[in-house]
């Protein structure tokens, strides 16, 4: 597996290794048996994460999404993400000849220059990225709590959120995983086993693996995140776990469901898990991809034509013919074809989605319409003719507001249209790339962004 192009996706799972103590040196030495391998550092631009490691595209892929990664996390929080100047996290990939497995581990620890983060990842070729997006995500939001205490409380008790809550908001961040989370818990609750929330807010390890829990977590988080006083709990939380406080159901009940006994509590979220049914996710508003679709879908070309297709033709017949033509048997074929074609894209999409194709389908079926039942009179063929064209109108300006709000959306979240956003890397773009990066972070600046900048894109 390739971790870097599979983080951006997000099928997650666990925290693997946690340690808390005196920081190591970033690169342990490599195995005697092994010959080392030149290792590089590079800083992302905003300077707050550092990487190590032998692979520059490796190190620029895990930047770059993790800079994504952080930035979804304080729009999530509706807040910045605390940072100590000088004291990027480091994110150490190491490889290790003497053993097939990877592994994650995380430590904190306070060094010259502040307190730092690392997070190791050994063999990141074979690394489960589910195990890495959650010591990233554990680490980076255990940030909120550690920014309450202060130096002397945090050398001697650094604060960390509970597991629950760093699980679930990794997933929430992430559309796919969202979804994928959603649809998991649904499937457990409908099969009968539904984790209480009791056991779920307990301070205890979530199973090695993830499966369920992990997916409960992220239900958890979609709950408290649904309420209005969403920022309060989250503040109150927050100060809790700075203090050392941990009992998270006992908080939250008074929270959500004050004076009443612990079983309303699990009740109102059993009937939250249960309102999953009516939400189906896969009922998912339309992105780029899904427009391009719909516009591919009423293309009319000659090889996908009816059998009737006249001499004389353009390639691609616009729309505008089969209102001039629609009383010639070809027209009627390839309007009832087109519909069917436009019709299929209806499946998993949000109403308004689905609104924009009704629109172009009943253009369509009046077109049939008109060619089997044609209109006799002049001033009726002028209605009809008139009508067509206001449908086609409509329905083009409804796929034009749609394909601006897709567009509008996905710069918006930073989801990456399709796997194949991010182009492959040549050789000499990975190095100019690592020597762009590290000469514009030294001086301060930016690097230049380019279609090798964008984060990597989730895998399907």
């Amino acid at each position: 597996m390739n971790l870097c192009r599979t983080l951006g996706l997000a099928t997650v799972s666990v925290l693997v290794g946690m340690g808390i103590g005196r920081a190591e040196p970033d690169v342990p030495p490599p195995s005697p048996t092994a010959p080392p391998m030149e290792s590089r550092a590079m800083l992302s631009h905003s300077q707050r994460f550092l990487a190590f490691g032998p692979r520059p595209n490796e190190l620029i892929s895990v930047l770059l999404w993790v800079e994504d990664f952080a930035d979804r996390l304080a729009r999530f929080t509706r807040r910045a993400l605390p940072s100590e100047r000088g004291a990027p996290m480091r994110l150490v990939l190491q490889d290790d000849p003497q053993t097939p497995d990877s592994r994650v581990e995380i430590l904190q620890a306070e060094e010259t220059g502040g307190w730092t983060q690392r997070v190791l990842i050994v063999n990141p070729t074979h690394a489960d990225p589910q195990e890495v997006l959650d010591a990233i995500a554990f680490l980076l939001l255990s940030r909120y709590p550690q920014a309450l205490q202060s130096g002397v409380a945090r050398r001697r008790r650094p604060a960390f959120v509970s597991p629950w809550w760093s699980d679930g908001i990794a997933r929430q961040v992430l559309p796919r995983l969202r979804a994928q989370t959603r649809s998991d818990v649904r499937a457990a609750w409908e099969s009968g086993r539904c984790l209480s929330l009791d056991r779920l807010l307990t301070p205890r390890p979530l199973a090695p693996g993830g499966g369920e829990e992990k997916a409960y977590a992220s239900a958890a988080v979609d709950w408290v995140r649904d309420r209005r006083d969403f920022d309060g709990i989250f503040d109150g939380l927050t100060q809790r776990w700075a203090a050392g406080e941990m009992d998270d159901a006992a908080f939250l009940a008074t929270r959500i469901a004050p004076s009443a006994p612990w079983r309303e509590m699990e009740i109102e979220w059993e009937l939250w898990i249960a309102s999953f049914r009516g939400r189906q996710d896969e009922f998912r508003p339309a992105t780029p991809a899904d427009v391009r679709a719909l516009r591919e879908a009423l293309t009319l070309r000659q090889g996908e034509a009816p059998d009737e297709w006249p001499d004389g033709l353009p390639e691609s017949v616009p729309l505008d013919m089969l209102i001039e033509r629609r009383r010639e048997p070809w027209a009627v074929a390839a309007a009832r074809r087109l519909a069917g074609a436009a019709d299929r894209l209806r499946y998993g999409r949000d109403a308004e989605m689905r609104g924009v194709i009704d629109r172009f389908v009943s253009f369509f079926r009046e077109i049939e319409r008109s060619g089997t039942h044609p209109a006799s009179w002049p001033w009726a063929r002028w209605w009809e003719h008139h009508r067509l064209e206001l449908r086609l109108a409509a329905a083009r300006r409804a796929l034009a507001a749609l394909e601006l709000k897709s567009t509008l959306r996905r710069e918006e979240t930073g989801e990456p249209d399709s796997e194949d956003s991010m182009p492959p890397f040549s050789a000499q773009e990975i190095e100019r790339r690592a020597l762009l990066e590290i000469h514009h972070d030294a001086m301060g600046t930016t690097a230049p962004k380019g279609p090798s900048s964008r984060p990597p894109g989730p895998q399907r």
